[in-house]
């Protein structure tokens, strides 16, 4: 009896001897971004498209269960930059200018990483004065 008395009491120390020591260690990632096109783009005064390319690579350093890369995302400060759209590549259109020369940037980023592209547009060139009135 006494032997079954001291089975029962021991018996928590075995299950407790088989839990882990250290817990699980919280996932790392590191995210990887690239620019592959140029970092400057020039638009003269009528404006145009633009094309920015780049690459995005989201790593699990840890290699526990994934997590969800996160989106790359492009964002601009200047309005006469429009339809900013994120896909393989970002896309944007820039306004004509009827004004002087200008510049903005583009900021991409994604995850902890993020690189800038200088957009950089003409001023309007006047008609020259050659001298001739028309009345």
């Amino acid at each position: 009896m006494k032997r079954l008395f001291y089975l029962l009491l021991a018996l928590p120390l075995v299950f407790a001897a088989c839990e882990p020591d250290t817990p699980e260690q919280e996932p790392e990632y590191a995210s990887e971004l690239a620019l592959t096109s140029e970092a400057e783009m020039n638009f003269d005064a009528a404006g145009g498209e633009g094309v920015i390319t780049f690459t995005a690579e989201w790593k699990d350093v840890t290699r526990n269960t994934p997590v969800p890369a996160p989106e790359v995302e492009a964002t601009c400060e200047a309005d006469w930059v429009t339809d900013l759209t994120v896909a393989e590549n970002i896309t944007f259109t820039v306004l004509a200018n009827e004004a002087d020369a200008r510049e903005t940037k583009v900021v991409v980023t994604y995850g902890d990483k993020s690189f800038e592209v200088a957009v950089k547009q003409a001023a309007k060139q006047n008609e020259p004065d050659n001298g001739i009135k028309f009345t």
